[in-house]
């Protein structure tokens, strides 16, 4: 994320250079229009190339490692069980959208008042339990 920043702001510099250059009327047009150039081929990497990879879609999250997490909210659905589980990411407590089959969990059986998901791996195998 910290080299998103950087490229953005040399982006930007580069932006307001070239626009001091043209509007003080004594400029080289070669080393303007390189600015520009440069701070558009930059912006045009950063947002189609970096930012897709970087930025979270808002789709759910459907795999997860085993252990326990507390549950914020729980969506029952005929198919699917819809979780926001809060997870400490290193610097605070996160909100993170999760969705699963409800045969993931144990027996089918799905506590709709859970405040905390237990997921046990065995191999390949997962099953989750919401107490």
């Amino acid at each position: 994320m910290g080299l998103l920043v950087i490229l953005l702001i040399i982006a930007v510099v580069l932006l307001i250079v070239a626009g001091i250059l043209i509007t003080k009327g004594d400029y080289d047009d070669i080393i303007a229009m390189a600015c520009i150039a440069m701070g558009v081929f930059l912006l045009g990497v950063l947002i189609f190339l970096a930012a897709p990879q970087r930025l979270p879609t808002g789709a759910p999250v459907t795999s997860i490692s085993a252990g326990e997490y507390k549950v914020a909210s729980v969506y029952v659905t005929v198919e699917n069980v819809n979780l926001i589980l809060e997870i400490n990411d290193g610097l605070a407590e996160k909100p993170y959208f999760y969705q699963f089959p409800i045969n993931a969990f144990d027996g089918g059986q799905v506590n709709p008042t859970g405040a905390k998901l237990i997921v046990v791996e065995s191999g390949n195998f997962k099953k989750l339990k919401l107490e």
